[in-house]
């Protein structure tokens, strides 16, 4: 059967099983089913010290008829992050914190392999917002973990950049608790302001009231 060149995209060592699930498509895509095909199109999508762990499989004589199967399985079992390790990055919510709040949950779920049900996914991720966000988010009472993304979203934009308002673990960005701190300057100068406007407002209303008594 004819088939076409499958595009690979160059190895992703973060996550080497949605590799391959790319990897595969593409396979299907392009009507690829042999064995040796196969093989030679993901060797080819390799860097050298990736290549270098599957070295013995590919001098082996004769050559496995399953060689992609074995391929695919020494990558991941070497690459791919296991079950446990996952499960204890989310749980001690080890996850990278840039970007919006929406996208740190996308990277919790995909720590999560099940072992989790959404109330502790929906724990963990409010852990990872400032407490001021945390807390209006858990106001609403919503148990959807899109929509309170969605939400935590909206929160982080009304105060600027939402890279500056999620809890980070960078070295040099600022810390959850300058953040914090700046939100609550910026309420305390905005209660400051209404106060000022507020005196002002009954300042004036004093004559008038003066005026009109003298009238009468």
């Amino acid at each position: 059967d004819s088939y076409r060149v499958p595009k690979i995209p160059t190895f992703f060592r973060g996550d080497p099983d949605l590799w391959f699930l790319q990897v595969q498509i593409s396979f299907r895509n392009s009507r690829i089913t042999a064995e040796a095909i196969k093989a030679d199109a993901v060797l080819a999508a390799l860097y050298m010290e990736v290549l270098s762990t599957v070295k013995d499989i590919l001098l082996s004589n004769p050559t496995p008829a399953d060689i992609n199967r074995r391929i695919k399985s020494r990558i991941i079992a070497t690459f791919a992050m296991s079950p446990e390790a996952k499960l204890r990055k989310l749980l001690t919510g080890q996850v990278l914190t840039d970007g919006k709040p929406s996208l740190i949950l996308c990277r919790l779920r995909n720590l999560n392999d099940g072992a989790c049900d959404d109330s502790v996914i929906r724990s963990i991720f409010f852990d990872q917002l400032p407490s001021t966000h945390r807390a209006i988010l858990v106001a609403t009472g919503g148990d959807d973990l899109n929509k309170l993304a969605e939400a935590a979203d909206k929160l982080a934009d009304s105060v600027g950049a939402a890279d500056t308002c999620v809890a980070t673990v960078s070295r040099r960005a600022p810390s959850q608790s300058t953040v914090e701190s700046d939100i609550k300057r910026i309420l305390a100068s905005i209660t400051s302001l209404s106060e000022r406007v507020a005196r002002l407002e009954a300042r004036n209303n004093r004559p008038r009231s003066r005026a009109a008594s003298h009238s009468h």
